[in-house]
């Protein structure tokens, strides 16, 4: 097929159906991608469990995906589970049968999960102070915490090395 100008296609008869409709590729795409975004929000809104992800994660999140992917492969196994909650804390350990009680020792207040680490957690109250600005969030308080935070969180604690 010969190159043939945008000067000489715009003059050429159109073939196809009528009425023709000139329509450029960044509308479509930003079409596409505006379509793709209310889709996953709607998937995401509409599908049952992920309890511990919800309180994280009010829907897909650009900005979170984009730091994400710059993270080393051992930051973003950290950072994807402490979202998740599919994490090396022992509730996540006693449902995989690794371990036998899901509590922590160090506080043995409540299972250790995702949420009591990052929220409740007396044994890493001066790290939650320093970095996230309080000694206790509630779980409301959880989808605020910047992704970065998270993990001078987890460096700071030194849970998970």
């Amino acid at each position: 097929m010969a190159d043939v100008s945008a000067k000489q296609a715009a003059t050429s008869a159109f073939v196809g159906p009528e009425p023709a409709i000139g329509i450029n590729m960044t509308t479509v795409s930003t079409e596409i991608h505006r379509w793709a975004n209310i889709e996953h929000q709607r998937v995401w809104e509409s599908t049952a469990g992920y309890h511990q992800s919800r309180l994280f994660l009010k829907g897909p999140v650009k900005k979170l995906a984009r730091y994400a992917l710059g993270l080393s492969w051992k930051h973003l196994r950290v950072l994807t589970g402490l979202l998740t909650g599919h994490v090396t804390l022992n509730r996540h350990l006693a449902v995989m049968k690794i371990r036998i009680d899901p509590v922590r020792s160090a506080c043995g207040e409540e299972d250790e999960t995702s949420v009591h680490f990052l929220g409740k957690c007396p044994a890493a109250i001066m790290a939650r102070y320093s970095i996230l600005g309080s000694c206790f969030l509630r779980s409301d308080e959880l989808c605020c915490i910047q992704p970065h935070a998270l993990m001078r969180f987890d460096r700071a604690s030194k849970r998970f090395k």
